[in-house]
């Protein structure tokens, strides 16, 4: 399984639980010849993901703290603008209602995200 299937699979998980065979229908679509058996190995090695019981379980993203979601939030709303750089004060406006946050925090948060790069008041994906 490549890393864009990976990422696939991740960003498919976090928008809504998902059955597993569901899975292994996408990343066979993706051209990987991974089987069943390997791809359940790799979701239970991967950290937040939670995979249920019996043979078609339900996979879903663990609770997921509200920097985690945060720092998602925030390299979503960068990555929807092109990946360009993008003000923190327009990120913030970009964020989900659900997310309380001010524009220090999202800057924090920011610099510690590996796939974002912060230049003064500006937010870019690397």
């Amino acid at each position: 399984m490549t890393p864009q299937t990976l990422d696939y699979v991740k960003k498919l998980v976090t928008r809504k639980p998902i059955l597993f065979s569901e899975i292994c229908r996408e990343v066979q679509e993706s051209g990987s010849h991974w089987q069943p058996a390997q791809i359940r190995l790799c979701l239970h090695a991967y950290a937040g993901i939670e995979v249920g019981d019996g043979q078609d379980p339900l996979v879903s993203v663990g609770t997921r703290s509200t920097t985690e979601r945060l720092r998602e939030a925030i390299y979503e709303a960068v990555q929807g603008q092109g990946g360009r750089p993008i003000q923190v004060a327009r990120v913030l406006e970009l964020l989900p209602s659900d997310l309380t946050t001010s524009v220090a925090q999202i800057l924090a948060v920011a610099k510690i995200d590996t796939r974002l790069t912060v230049t003064g008041p500006m937010i870019r994906t690397k």
